[in-house]
């Protein structure tokens, strides 16, 4: 009898996009792949975690910038376009 739980793969992620007064934010990876590239706010889903939500997190935990989303809907690529909360 097998008592582990079922195991799957998500090749989902989410990237969320910060323009505001001419300028784009951008962060400056420090592990990883793309080591000392900059790349778009963002990154991989937990378990059980809508892609809104590992936006909203990963901009959070990435950024510690407050946003609100101008586009809320998930886009079929995955992403949510974002904006400063004015």
């Amino acid at each position: 009898m097998n008592t582990k739980e079922p195991t799957f793969h998500r090749a989902f992620g989410t990237y969320g996009i910060y323009y505001n007064d001419g300028k784009l934010l951008v962060i400056h990876k420090q592990g990883g792949p793309y080591t000392y590239r900059y790349d778009l706010p963002g990154g991989s889903l937990e378990d059980f975690e809508t892609l809104p939500d590992a936006l909203d997190r990963e901009f959070q935990e990435e950024t510690s910038t407050s946003y609100r989303r101008v586009f809320p809907r998930v886009r079929s690529r995955g992403g949510t376009l974002c904006t400063k909360d004015v």
